[in-house]
């Protein structure tokens, strides 16, 4: 009787890529009594975490108090790993500024839209910054280096100081009929920046009466 015995071997065979490119290389496998070498191709893809974003300044001009506004910041995974990633500086944020997400895993080639809403609640200049950290997902500690962004916005209102001839009225007193008569309203902008200025009459009657002079225009 012949007693043949199968036994499987299985080898392990680990990479380790020291740069994000292609490699490739054959393992060369010997077998006792055989001139014939087997002959294995093996190739591996190097990749660090890699995201980009659209805009490293996000700009919200200038917003009149009690006005909101939402920006919205991309970051898109570009390489051919899945990253985790992480907004830090929350914390710090003004409370006008609101993240609508911190942190979360990246596939890759996609992207994670994050919205920033600004509420202008009272007159000044803000410009904090945010620092957006990218990691493998494996826990080896890859990182990508820190990316700091800005957020740059404004919140402003219109003061305008109105002085009439009398208290709140424009009061022409009595007026001989035929004659045309003065009266002046005083605007004055106390504001920090230019506003614009119009007047309207919301009657018929009272535009054939009364003529303003300028009608509109920028203080």
């Amino acid at each position: 009787m012949d007693l043949k015995v199968d036994e499987t071997k299985h080898l392990t065979v680990y990479s380790f890529p020291h740069e994000a490119k292609q490699f490739k290389d054959e393992v060369v496998c010997l077998l006792k009594d055989n001139p014939n070498p087997v002959i294995f191709n093996v190739q591996c893809l190097g990749a660090k975490p890699v995201v980009e974003v659209d805009q490293d300044v996000v700009e919200f001009d200038r917003l009149l108090l009690d006005k909101k506004l939402t920006k919205t910041l991309t970051l898109k995974n570009v390489c051919s790993i899945p990253v985790k990633w992480k907004l830090s500086g929350i914390e710090g944020l003004p409370e006008e500024f609101l993240v609508s997400k911190t942190s979360g895993m990246i596939k890759p080639c996609k992207e994670e839209l994050v919205e920033i809403i600004f509420t202008a609640k009272k007159e000044q200049k803000f410009s904090p910054k945010l620092s957006l950290e990218v990691e493998d997902t494996e826990g080896y500690n890859i990182k990508q280096e820190p990316k700091a962004i800005e957020l740059r916005a404004e919140a402003f209102k219109i003061s305008l100081d109105i002085k009439f001839s009398h208290e709140q009225i424009l009061d022409f007193e009595a007026v001989r009929v035929g004659e045309p008569k003065e009266n002046r309203l005083v605007l004055k902008n106390i504001g920090m920046y230019s506003v614009k200025f119009n007047f309207t009459m919301k009657k018929k009657a009272t535009r054939e009466l009364f003529t303003v002079d300028p009608m509109e225009g920028d203080l």
